[in-house]
């Protein structure tokens, strides 16, 4: 079942968005987490998704058999004071526990956030991802995303 997420299920969502982190560091060792970033991730996303309005739910959960077992995050983004974009949602954040992984709950929770966005008024809908993780790649290419732009990096 996916539903949108609820306050109580930040304690759940959490750990997962953690093994989130801990999976992209794995993919490029560049990516990394503020090692103080755990202890105020469900104050941020407490404000992010629910203590204003959003014309849509900011986040979704899957649940097999009551537990939650994935997550989607979107939030609307700000309009680009130059190029004439049309109303624009990011997709932040997307996982699945691995044990439920290969059963279509991403592309589902996926789905759902991009069917809620599109009928709040946003037809344009981004993700961002790793570039050196091709799973990652490879599912967004198939989920119909396209590249849009490059964003290089200068590390050092």
């Amino acid at each position: 079942m996916i539903r949108a997420a609820e306050r109580a299920d930040l304690r759940v969502i959490v750990p997962l968005l953690e093994e989130l982190d801990r999976d992209g560091t794995r993919a490029d060792p560049r990516y990394r987490v503020r090692p103080e970033a755990t202890a105020r991730m469900a104050e941020t996303l407490g404000e992010l998704w629910f203590d204003r309005f959003l014309p849509f739910p900011a986040c979704l959960v899957a649940e097999v058999e009551g537990a939650v077992v994935g997550v989607v995050s979107a939030l609307p983004s700000q309009a680009h004071p130059i190029l004439d974009d049309e109303p624009t949602a990011r997709i932040q954040q997307l996982y699945v526990h691995p044990d439920h992984r290969r059963r279509g709950l991403a592309r589902a929770l996926v789905q759902r956030m991009v069917r809620q966005a599109t009928q709040a008024g946003y037809p344009r809908i981004e993700v961002s991802t790793l570039a050196l993780d091709p799973r990652a790649l490879a599912f967004w290419r198939a989920s119909g995303f396209s590249d849009l732009r490059v964003v290089l990096a200068r590390l050092g």
